[in-house]
C-alpha cells in the first residue's frame, strides 16, 4: 500500500471550482508512480530491463469531486498479481476522511524489446506487497457498445500532438478520457458522472488521427465513446455510467 497527501490545486480545478475528472486520473496515475519508486522498480530500472507495466482498464467510481484547496489524501494497493497482470485499487479521501473516488484497474507486464505481454517475477527486483483488496463490485474489463445505441460521430479527427505523449512516447492514459469528455453533448452535467470505464486497445502515437465515435444509452444514462483511428481500428472504448 502506498498513498500520499496533497491539495487541490487552481489549476486542477474546473469552472465549478472542484477537481476534473482528468486531474483525478492523474491523481491515481501518480500515486501508482511513486507506490513503484518506492518499491525498488522506478522507470530508469525498467528501462533497463526492458519491462514497463502498461494499462488494459479503468474502473472509476465517483462519489464526489474535491474542491479547490481541499486537503486530500491518495492511496493505492496491488491486490493481486497473476501472470503477466497486476490488479491495483485507488481511493482518494476528502478531508473528512471519507470516500470521495475510488478505482479498480488492470494492468500488463510486457517485454518492451519483444512487444509481448512477459510473467512477472518478483526476483527482477521490486517489493510489491500484495495488499487486501478495496471492496468494491467490480465491473467486467471489456466495454460491450450495446447494438440498440444511438450512434454519432461528434468530432473530425483530431491528430495526436506532442502535449498527448507521455514518456512511453504513448498517449497519456488520462488523454483518452480528457479528449472524450471534451465532446460530450450540451446537457452533459459532470457532478451526475457516476462512473468511468476505459478499456485500451491500442496506443495512440504522434501524428495519428483519432476521431471520438459516441454512442448514446439512454434508458441506461450511458454514454459510450469509441475512440479510432480514420480506418474504423480502436485505441479506446469507454463508459460513462450517470446518476
Amino acid at each position: 500500500m502506498y498513498t500520499f497527501k496533497s491539495k487541490v490545486r487552481f489549476s486542477e480545478t474546473g469552472k465549478d471550482s472542484k477537481l476534473t475528472i482528468p486531474h483525478l486520473i492523474s491523481y491515481f496515475q501518480d500515486c501508482s508512480t511513486f507506490h513503484g519508486n518506492e518499491a525498488g522498480l522506478d522507470r530508469e530500472k525498467l528501462i533497463k530491463m526492458d519491462r514497463a507495466w502498461f494499462l488494459s482498464s479503468w474502473q472509476i467510481v465517483i462519489n464526489s469531486r474535491p474542491k479547490i484547496d481541499e486537503e486530500i489524501e491518495v492511496e493505492t494497493r496491488a491486490y493481486e498479481i497473476k501472470g503477466f497482470y497486476g490488479l491495483r485499487n485507488f481511493i482518494m479521501y476528502n478531508e473528512a476522511k471519507e470516500v470521495c473516488a475510488y478505482a479498480n484497474s488492470i494492468w500488463f507486464y510486457v517485454d518492451t524489446k519483444k512487444g509481448k505481454p512477459v510473467k512477472y517475477e518478483q526476483e527482477e527486483g521490486t517489493g510489491f506487497e500484495i495488499d487486501e483488496e478495496f471492496p468494491m463490485e467490480k465491473a467486467d474489463r471489456k466495454i460491450v457498445i450495446p447494438e440498440n445505441a444511438e450512434k454519432i460521430i461528434k468530432a473530425e479527427g483530431l491528430k495526436v500532438k506532442e502535449s498527448h505523449l507521455d514518456s512511453n512516447y504513448h498517449m497519456n492514459n488520462r488523454e483518452y478520457v480528457r479528449i472524450a469528455l471534451d465532446f460530450m453533448p450540451e446537457s452533459f452535467e459532470i457532478n451526475d458522472l457516476r462512473q468511468i470505464r476505459v478499456e485500451y486497445k491500442k496506443a495512440a502515437v504522434l501524428d495519428e488521427i483519432m476521431v471520438p465515435v459516441y454512442y448514446f444509452d439512454t434508458e441506461n444514462k450511458k454514454i459510450f465513446v469509441s475512440l479510432e483511428n480514420e480506418a474504423g481500428e480502436n485505441f479506446a472504448k469507454v463508459e460513462f455510467e450517470f446518476r
